[in-house]
């Protein structure tokens, strides 16, 4: 699983209007999109989430697929 930023949970509660938190469970939509990467992509393939969040659907993907190699940016 992907290391969390305490820094980075802090600024996410504290603000009202964002849509992700640390606290959020994992969401069924993150699990199926993370099942069909393993279905779809090959060994060693690399994934690029943008617009990522807290990196949910990406720790999925790594749990399903460790091989893969990730990449990440929220804008």
């Amino acid at each position: 699983m992907l290391r969390k930023n305490k820094n980075i949970e802090e600024i996410y509660n504290k603000r009202e209007n964002v849509h992700i938190s640390y606290t959020q469970p994992v969401n069924p939509c993150h699990k199926k999109v993370a099942e069909l990467v393993g279905v779809y992509s090959n060994e060693n393939d690399t994934v690029l989430d943008i617009g990522c969040g807290i990196g949910h659907t990406l720790s999925e993907i790594h749990e399903i697929k460790p091989s893969l190699k990730i990449g990440r940016a929220h804008v």
